[in-house]
């Protein structure tokens, strides 16, 4: 192998790494935020209220409320579906967990358990 196929195999497994490293912190950080949001399943819709604020939206469905969050200018969108008692059952969320100014992130930060 001459040099200029060296270069080029070496930065080709850089790249690779990169963007290998790249999934795997994105798939850490929707776990992560799934099991953030996973914690307040049974508990009140006021939990997570007092964490990221009010809904934008709520929206009643079949004897259940689903309450929306889409903050601007985050391209992020969190739902949380509740009984009439305003326990939490599921959850939803589309958006990129890991991108700082723009993504779901403010979400992953405002729901840490650990703060």
């Amino acid at each position: 192998m001459d040099r200029k196929e060296r270069v080029l195999v070496g930065c080709t497994a850089a790249v690779m790494a990169a963007l290998g490293l790249a999934g795997c912190a994105a798939r850490l950080e929707t776990n992560w935020l799934n099991e953030e949001l996973q914690y307040f399943v049974g508990k009140n819709l006021s939990d997570i209220e007092k964490r990221i604020g009010p809904p934008d939206a709520k929206l009643e469905v079949q004897g259940s409320m689903v309450y929306s969050w889409s903050p601007q200018p985050f391209d992020c969108r969190l739902q949380l579906t509740t009984d009439p008692d305003g326990t939490i059952r599921a959850f939803h969320w589309e958006g990129d967990p890991t991108d700082v100014n723009h993504g779901c992130y403010h979400f992953s930060a405002e729901l840490d358990l650990n703060r």
